[in-house]
Parts: structure tokens; sequence; C-alpha cells
């Protein structure tokens, strides 16, 4: 990215305050018992229990703004930590357009029972919803579930 924005320069059509072109991001990597976790600005990592209950998540902040655009500075900016994890705990990772989707308490529900049928549900989930609140639920959004 930064020999990229190297070469090319700011640019309006990049479509962010920065002026370069850029990524958000978070990651989780699991060993053992633990979850060490990274993100920054509209990117998050949720962590729910077995039943559910939320027990952590990033704040997903960009205030300031920060991304990945190949600017050191913004390493500054990356929030990390580190997670217990209980068998049958949850993990998410996802962008900002699922922040409404994991605080909602219904598709919260969809996570109760993993089986083949999940990622059906996931889906008609956000047809519904999208269909119905597409402000809210209609923005890019992305979403990796871990089942520990």
């Amino acid at each position: 990215m930064r020999e990229y924005n190297r070469k090319l320069g700011k640019s309006d059509s990049a479509g962010n305050r920065t002026g370069y072109y850029a990524a958000t991001a978070a990651f989780v990597i699991v060993k053992e018992n633990k979850a060490y976790w990274a993100s920054i600005c509209d990117s998050f990592i949720a962590h729910f229990d077995a039943k559910m209950r939320l027990q952590s998540m990033s704040s997903g902040s960009c205030d300031p703004y920060a991304v990945i655009n190949g600017e050191s500075r913004m390493v500054n900016y990356i929030q990390t930590g580190i997670l217990r994890l209980k068998s049958g705990d949850r993990l998410f990772v996802f962008t900002d357009g699922f922040e409404p989707y994991i605080k909602n308490v219904e598709f919260q529900k969809l996570f109760n029972v993993w089986d083949k049928d999940t990622k059906n549900q996931i889906r008609r989930f956000s047809q519904k919803a999208n269909l119905k609140d597409p402000e809210k639920y209609g923005h890019e959004r992305s979403l990796i579930s871990i089942l520990i």
C-alpha cells in the first residue's frame, strides 16, 4: 500500500480523509485458550461466551481517523488485546457494516446452534434486515465467526 500511494500520491478518488488509498483491518490468532487480536478504525473483534453473552468488543474507534495506507503513523492507532477463551466461546471479526448485526439480539441467536444451516440463516437474516432498514443493515460488511 505504501509503494502504491507513494507512486500515485494523494487522490480525491481515495474516498477517505487521508487522501491515500487505504483499508481497514482486524485479525485474531487463537492459540490454546487465548485469542490475540488487533484492529484499526472501523473493524472489530467481539468475544461472546457459549450462551452468546458479550464478553468484550473492540471500539472500532476512528478518532483520530486511522487506516492502513502506508503511513507509519497509523501504527499508533492499532488496538490490540488478549482474550481468555473457554470451550464454546464465539469470536467475531467484522467490519463496521456488521456492527448493528452483532448488537442485534435476534442475529446473536443465530449463533446459539452452529450447524450446516447457520450460513443460510445469516443470509436470510441479512436480506430481511437490509430490506427493512438498508441504511442500518445495508452497508459493506464482512464477517468471520469462530466457534471455540
